[in-house]
């Protein structure tokens, strides 16, 4: 998994923090043995210097996750009810009849952050057609969420999975993991690892799901 870091963020982060990229790289997957060694002081000093190198992060001329494509789902559909971050209550059913992308983060996982900004970007391109865009955080309290999202200067939707139930029952074994549903609620395609949403590629297949009626 080695694609999931660019290089100038690898070496910058990881000098920051004291971690190693082994170490980096196996806490992409939730409830491990790697991972159960993150204390919860451990993961707010991830987080802090997170915070710290935002601004290289997003400025990075490195190439972001060529290898890593929307891949059509075979398995079982989903479904889930969580609240967000004013405490109303979303169901998948709620948003039936428009194409939707579900993404789920975490603070401390670098890659979900750095394809924070495309994801946006996608949502943004298709707000004016039947497009939902729902991210699915699997750890965080919503301060520390707030306080993020601030920083990023991003405007997102955010449900919070906080015992990751809603994510170990859609499969998920690795951050960041995305679906994209059609218009019926199907699970059409899967994304393990981050991407560039807004590629022209990407924003086809998402607009040929809209189109299917």
């Amino acid at each position: 998994h080695q694609h999931l870091l660019s290089a100038r963020v690898n070496q910058t982060w990881l000098q920051a923090s004291g971690l190693s990229a082994h170490n980096v790289i196996m806490c992409s997957v939730p409830r491990s043995r790697h991972c159960s060694r993150f204390s919860n002081s451990m993961r707010c000093l991830i987080f802090k210097t997170i915070l710290l190198c935002l601004p290289i992060m997003l400025t990075s001329t490195a190439p972001l996750y060529a290898a890593n494509k929307l891949t059509p789902y075979t398995g079982e559909d989903k479904t889930f009810e969580l609240v967000d971050l004013k405490g109303k209550k979303h169901t998948l059913p709620d948003y039936q009849g428009k194409v939707i992308l579900i993404n789920f983060w975490a603070s401390w996982c670098l890659p979900c952050l750095e394809e924070m900004p495309s994801i946006k970007r996608l949502a943004d391109l298709l707000h004016d057609d039947d497009f939902v865009l729902l991210t699915l955080n699997t750890s965080d309290s919503p301060r520390r969420i707030k306080e993020l999202l601030k920083r990023l200067k991003l405007d997102i939707p955010v449900l919070l999975d906080h015992d990751s139930k809603v994510f170990k029952d859609w499969q998920g074994k690795v951050l960041p993991t995305s679906y994209l549903l059609d218009r019926t609620g199907k699970i059409s395609y899967r994304v393990v690892g981050p991407m560039e949403w807004d590629d022209a590629n990407t924003v086809e297949t998402v607009k040929h799901l809209i189109q299917l009626h």
